[in-house]
C-alpha cells in the first residue's frame, strides 16, 4: 500500500512514530494549556516622611495598597508610627533609635499648617500633629505543652484600645484611653490612664518608652510560676505599671516589626523571692519589673541584701603522676570553676545595683545576671607554680532552648595595675601584666561547661628558654 506521495505506507508510519517522539506528554500540554496562578510580588509598604523645620522627627509605615497618609481626610487602616525619641522630652534627649508605635488604623488631625507632598508630611513650626490610634499587637504562641517559656504562655495581655500621639511644637505626648490588663504569674493587675503623665525610659534588656499608668493600691502575687530558668514565688507591693512602646535600634526604610509595643510593665517593692541559673534555693529580691508584652515576658530583678551565688564547673584535670617528679612542684587545686557573686556586697565596690534580667518567650528562656565573676583555674598558672587571681565585674547570659542550654560569660576583669607576673610556656618565658580580658562560651551539661575560655594578658616580650639552632652561636670545644 503507498501514501499520496507514492512513497510506501511504512515511511510514513515511521515519521509518525518519530513525530510521536516529539510531542510533549499530555500533562505538559495541559499545563501549557492551564497554567497555574501568576505570581503577582507583593507591594512593598509605603513610608511616609515626618518633617518639622526640615527635620525628620518621624515616619509613618502602611502596608502596600493599604491607604497611606496623604491627606488628613484619608484614614489610615494599618501600620506603625516610627517616632523620634528626642521628640518625647528631655528624659530621652541621649536616646538613639526610634519608638515604635503599630496600630490597627489611625486618623490624622492639625492644629496649624500641616503640608502633605510628595510621600512627606511638613508640619509648620508653631502646628501640632494628632494622630488618634487603635491598638495593634499579635501575640507570639507555642505549642501545646511546650516546656520553654511557660510563664509567658500562661500569661495573658489585654492591651489599651486606643492612643493618642500630639506632636506638638515643644515635644510630642501620648495619651491612652480606655483600660489594660496583664496576668502575670497567676495574679491579674488592671491599669488606667494617668492623666498628663510625662513618659519615662525604662531599659530591660532594651530600652522602652514607659507612659505611666495608674493601679489600683495592692499586693502582687506570684502564685503559679513554672518556667524552666527563672522562677518567681512570694508577694510584694505593686507600686506603678506603664504602658510601654520599644526603642529600636532601626533604618528606615527597613524598620523591623515593633512586637514589644503596647505591652504593660509592673512595678513591685520587696517581698518576691526568684529561682535561677545553679541557685538550688530561692533568693530574696528587693524589688522588680516585670514585663508582658505580645512577643515575651520579661523584666529586671533586683537582689536582696541576702545575695547568691551561682557555681558553674570547667574541665577536669587528669590526675597528676604519682610520685610527682622532683622538679614539679607539689600544686593542690580545687577543680576548674567559676562563680558569679550576686548580692549588694559583691557589688559594692562598683557602686552598682545587681540586676538579673529575663526574656521568657516560646523559642528560648534568657537569664542576664550582672555580678562579680571569681575564675578558680588550673591553667595557665604562674611560672612559680602559683594560682593567677581572675575575677571581676561580669556579665553573664544564660539561654535555654528546647535542645540545649547555652552559656556565656564575658568581663573586663579587675586587673591590679602594680602586678607583675609570668607565665612559663614550653619554650619560652613570658614576663604579662595582670589579665584584662575574660570570655567563656559553652553549652551546660549538670552545670558543667562544655566549649571555650579565653584569658588575656598584656605583654611586651617572649623570652626564649631554649637555645635557638638558627640564631645562636655555638664554639666547638
Amino acid at each position: 500500500m503507498s501514501a499520496l506521495d507514492s512513497k510506501p505506507i511504512g515511511d510514513l508510519a515511521s515519521a509518525v512514530t518519530g513525530l510521536k517522539a516529539t510531542i510533549p506528554p499530555l500533562t505538559t500540554l495541559e499545563s501549557l494549556l492551564h497554567p497555574g496562578p501568576i505570581p503577582i510580588p507583593a507591594k512593598p509598604p509605603v513610608q511616609t516622611t515626618v518633617l518639622r523645620a526640615g527635620k525628620t522627627i518621624g515616619y509613618i509605615v502602611t502596608p502596600g495598597g493599604d491607604p497611606a497618609p496623604t491627606g488628613l481626610s484619608v484614614a489610615l487602616s494599618a501600620g506603625t508610627l516610627w517616632l523620634a525619641p528626642a521628640q518625647l522630652g528631655s528624659s530621652f534627649a541621649s536616646s538613639t533609635g526610634w519608638v515604635g508605635i503599630p496600630f490597627a488604623s489611625a486618623r490624622l488631625t492639625a492644629s496649624g499648617t500641616v503640608t502633605f507632598s510628595g510621600g512627606q508630611i511638613a508640619i509648620d513650626a508653631a502646628a501640632t500633629l494628632t494622630i488618634a490610634v487603635t491598638s495593634a499587637v499579635e501575640t507570639t504562641t507555642g505549642p501545646a505543652g511546650d516546656p520553654i517559656g511557660v510563664d509567658f504562655l500562661n500569661a495573658k495581655l489585654t492591651p489599651f484600645p486606643q492612643g493618642t500621639i500630639a506632636l506638638a511644637p515643644t515635644a510630642a505626648t501620648i495619651e491612652v484611653g480606655g483600660a489594660a490588663s496583664a496576668t502575670i504569674y497567676g495574679q491579674t493587675v488592671n491599669a488606667t490612664p494617668q492623666a498628663g503623665a510625662e513618659p519615662v525610659l525604662v531599659t530591660l534588656g532594651l530600652p522602652f518608652v514607659a507612659v505611666p499608668c495608674t493601679v489600683p493600691p495592692g499586693t502582687f502575687t506570684a502564685s503559679s510560676s513554672a518556667s524552666l530558668e527563672l522562677t518567681v514565688a512570694g508577694s510584694a507591693p505593686l507600686v506603678e505599671a506603664g504602658l510601654l512602646f520599644p526603642i529600636l535600634d532601626a533604618t528606615p526604610g527597613a524598620f523591623p516589626d515593633p512586637v514589644d509595643a503596647w505591652g504593660l510593665s509592673l512595678a513591685v517593692g520587696g517581698g518576691l523571692t526568684a529561682r535561677f541559673g545553679t541557685l538550688v534555693a530561692a533568693v530574696p529580691l528587693g524589688g522588680a519589673i516585670i514585663a508582658l508584652t505580645g512577643a515575651q515576658l520579661l523584666g529586671v530583678l533586683v537582689i536582696g541584701a541576702t545575695g547568691a551565688t551561682d557555681r558553674y564547673m570547667l574541665w577536669v584535670s587528669p590526675a597528676p603522676p604519682n610520685p610527682p617528679p622532683p622538679t614539679q612542684p607539689q600544686l593542690a587545686f580545687p577543680p576548674a570553676q567559676l562563680t558569679m557573686s550576686l548580692g549588694a556586697g559583691a557589688l559594692l565596690d562598683y557602686k552598682l545595683t545587681p540586676l538579673v534580667g529575663f526574656h521568657l518567650t516560646p523559642a528560648q528562656e534568657m537569664i542576664e545576671e550582672l555580678g562579680l565573676l571569681s575564675a578558680f583555674l588550673d591553667r595557665p598558672i604562674a611560672a612559680d607554680g602559683s594560682r593567677i587571681a581572675i575575677g571581676g565585674l561580669a556579665l553573664a547570659v544564660r539561654a535555654r532552648t528546647a535542645t540545649r542550654v547555652l552559656l556565656e560569660i564575658a568581663s573586663a576583669l579587675t586587673p591590679d595595675p602594680s602586678a607583675m607576673l609570668a607565665l612559663m610556656a614550653e619554650n619560652a618565658f613570658v614576663p604579662v601584666a595582670a589579665p584584662n580580658g575574660f570570655v567563656l562560651s559553652g553549652t551546660l551539661q549538670n552545670n558543667s561547661v562544655s566549649g571555650a575560655l579565653e584569658v588575656t594578658f598584656p605583654t611586651t616580650v617572649i623570652i626564649p628558654t631554649l637555645p635557638d639552632p638558627y640564631a645562636a652561636l655555638y664554639v666547638a670545644p
